[in-house]
């Protein structure tokens, strides 16, 4: 653990993946220290592999997800978030749904809102959550629109809804003129 912090980015880096190939989670609290204050992006990775894997056991999952949110919320860099996005789909925490949330909203980078989206909708595909799903509809982004649609459509209800909401979305981005070209 000391290794962590050594000057040396490479050591600490090195040091995060051995953590990561022990799998003891006695190692979360200083690899979440790292995710959150290291100045070195690839050690900052490494420490999000290290308790994305330490995350995946029953009693692992809540005590990484602290400092996934907060780095995911602060970490300045694109790749780091980026990669929390996708130990967060792996992990599959419903505490995670409203970081993931103000991410797909905020995240000025399409592909980190897009894969957020995403893990949402693993999440929260279901009829409970049409308003949030709806709201994505009106993204300027339209990879972000169209997965929106995409979860709305994989319902699988025949509810009025889901129509009406997809529809209303339509007229929205498309306007009345264009939606009647499509009749």
């Amino acid at each position: 653990l000391s290794q962590l912090w050594d000057k040396d980015a490479f050591v600490r880096e090195a040091a995060a993946n051995a953590l990561l190939d022990l799998g003891d989670p006695r190692a979360i609290p200083a690899l979440s220290w790292v995710l959150q204050n290291d100045t070195h992006f690839s050690v900052r990775m490494a420490a999000v592999l290290a308790l994305k894997k330490l995350g995946e056991t029953e009693e692992g999952g809540p005590r990484v997800l602290p400092a996934l949110i907060v780095a995911l919320e602060q970490d300045r860099s694109s790749s780091v978030r980026g990669a929390i996005v996708e130990a967060l789909s792996v992990l599959e925490l419903p505490l995670s749904i409203p970081v993931l949330v103000r991410v797909s909203q905020q995240e000025p980078y399409t592909a980190i809102r897009a894969a957020a989206g995403a893990v949402l909708a693993a999440l929260t595909a279901d009829a409970d959550n049409l308003t949030l799903w709806f709201e994505r509809l009106k993204d300027p982004d339209p990879a972000v629109r169209l997965g929106a649609g995409a979860v709305l459509i994989g319902l699988d209800q025949e509810a009025p809804d889901i129509i009406a909401g997809l529809v209303s979305a339509l007229v929205g981005i498309l306007g009345n003129a264009e939606l009647s070209k499509l009749h």
